[in-house]
């Protein structure tokens, strides 16, 4: 027998690689599209390749097995990606044709079958390979495995890419190729209703740890309803107090927070260093009202000395409001979900060391855009970069506020800085300012029948001479006011831990 040329060994060589890349990509097809997953009752990861999202489950596969899982078992941040994946699949679907089996058995053997076919023809080569080995062979062997490995690749390259899911028995397999010309455009609408109303539950898990906030929905946006009153010390840490007191803000029904359920990107972003400067342009997860980090003289309200340690104080209708993004309640929902929503429907996370665009907000992996916030001024938001409409320099619509005193006329106190807030009663509260080392106080309640009461006194029980600057007329001899409203006399508990 003549001697084995190295032309046939390199041959050889090279077709046993092929094969054995073939192979391998037969029995690990779409390993590079699985990813990690993770389960909020897990804190390991799940790997596996996503296939579809159908309302309310999650299929995933790994290798030749298909796992469902409810949407609610994943962490936030994954079932963000599912739902924007399951959008994706839904936009490709409308140009294909579903085709449902319930004969399992049927799709199983199919499915083997294939898998018989692509061995026995890795088989076939193989044994075509070493008999190629032989001179005696060449001339027909080499010839043959080429036209049978040819004839694979084409059967890889023809194989159809189905999605196979599963519910955890035989006889719910679902196969899906393409969406069938005659499905109804009854069943799309009811699979966008799906999609929608599953994309509201994501939305209102944000809010379940707050259960002053409550959220409902219309087509087209959420609302999110409050009294603006958190589970949280307010005022403690101002050093800039213009005599605002908080005061329950009846944030409910038609006078909600309105928010886009679907935002989209407005074609000139709104620059909030010169707009914006009246009411809210987000609404924190808690339900309180984030405004423009600029005051509405255009000053930075942080770095004036304006806001508490938790990045909020009263506006001229004693409401409580926040100009910074409330990085503090991470330490109840995590640093992994939204802390807030901006009017233009987009989220704001915290903080990140990812690149962020001159609005401080970027793309995440699926391609949804979010804000974050920043360690640097202005903080956050510097554009609002959804569609929005404007009036007299406000986010419009949004709710209207509930003034109990005329503040019109009140103006920062000179030296005061807020140093306490208690609980004195129901519905009746002390609030401490200190001026020059001595303490002063603005007492105040509301009954049942909605009279809100103030009343002004220094540490010692004093009514004159009390540093206020616009609460009380200069020549007045009173230090007490009462007024009426009957939309703020909510029964409210201040949480002073």
């Amino acid at each position: 027998m003549k001697s084995i040329k190295p032309f046939n060994l390199i041959y050889s060589f090279i077709l046993f690689f092929f094969l054995h890349i073939s192979y391998a990509h037969i029995e690990n097809t779409h390993d590079h599209e699985r990813e990690k997953w993770f389960f909020q009752d897990s804190s390991g990861p799940f790997i596996a390749e996503f296939i579809s999202f159908n309302g309310s489950d999650v299929f995933l596969k790994q290798k030749n097995k298909i796992f469902k899982y409810e949407l609610s078992k994943f962490s936030m941040e994954d079932q963000l990606t599912i739902l924007k994946k399951g959008e994706l699949v839904k936009k490709i679907n409308t140009t294909s044709s579903i085709k449902k089996y319930s004969d399992s058995k049927f799709i199983l053997k199919s499915l083997q079958s294939k898998r018989l076919i692509i061995s026995f023809l890795v088989l076939i080569l193989s044994l075509l390979t070493l008999i190629s080995l032989f001179p005696s062979f060449i001339a027909y062997s080499r010839a043959i495995s080429i036209i049978t490995y040819i004839l694979l690749l084409i059967f890889l390259a023809c194989d159809s890419k189905e999605i196979i899911t599963e519910s955890g028995n035989d006889d719910e397999i679902l196969v899906t190729s393409s969406v069938d010309n005659n499905t109804s455009n009854s069943s799309n609408t009811t699979s966008n209703e799906a999609n929608s109303s599953n994309n509201l539950e994501l939305i209102k898990s944000y809010f379940n740890n707050f259960s002053d906030v409550s959220i409902t929905s219309n087509n087209d946006y959420f609302f999110v309803s409050s009294y603006s009153w958190p589970n949280h010390p307010m005022g403690i840490g101002i050093s800039s107090w213009q005599e605002q007191v908080p005061i329950p803000q009846n944030y409910t029904g038609d006078n909600s927070w309105q928010i886009p359920l679907n935002p989209k990107m407005a074609e000139t972003p709104i620059d909030t260093s010169v707009n914006l400067f009246r009411g809210a342009i987000a609404i924190a997860i808690n339900g309180i009202p984030i405004f423009n980090v600029l005051n509405n003289r255009g000053e930075n309200a942080y770095e004036k000395g304006e806001l508490d340690n938790w990045g909020g104080h009263f506006g001229r209708g004693d409401d409580y409001h926040y100009h910074m993004i409330p990085l503090h309640l991470q330490e109840i929902v995590g640093d992994d979900q939204p802390l807030a929503f901006g009017l233009d429907g987009y989220p704001v996370y915290g903080l990140t060391t990812e690149n962020l665009d001159d609005a401080f907000g970027r793309y995440d992996s699926n391609g949804n855009y979010r804000y974050h916030a920043s360690s640097k001024s202005p903080y956050y938001m510097p554009f609002v970069k959804g569609e929005i409409d404007i009036v007299n320099d406000g986010i419009d619509p949004q709710p209207s506020q509930n003034p109990i005193r005329p503040s019109d006329s009140f103006k920062p106190v000179s030296g005061a800085t807020v140093t306490g807030f208690t609980q004195t009663g129901k519905n009746s509260f002390s609030f401490e300012y200190t001026v020059d080392e001595v303490k002063y106080y603005v007492n105040y309640n509301w009954d049942e029948n909605c009279k809100f009461t103030f009343t002004y006194i220094d540490e010692n029980g004093g009514t004159t001479n009390l540093p206020h600057n616009g609460s009380l007329a200069d020549n007045s001899s009173e230090n007490s006011e009462s007024h009426i409203n009957q939309d703020a006399c909510k029964d409210v508990v201040y949480n002073s831990g």
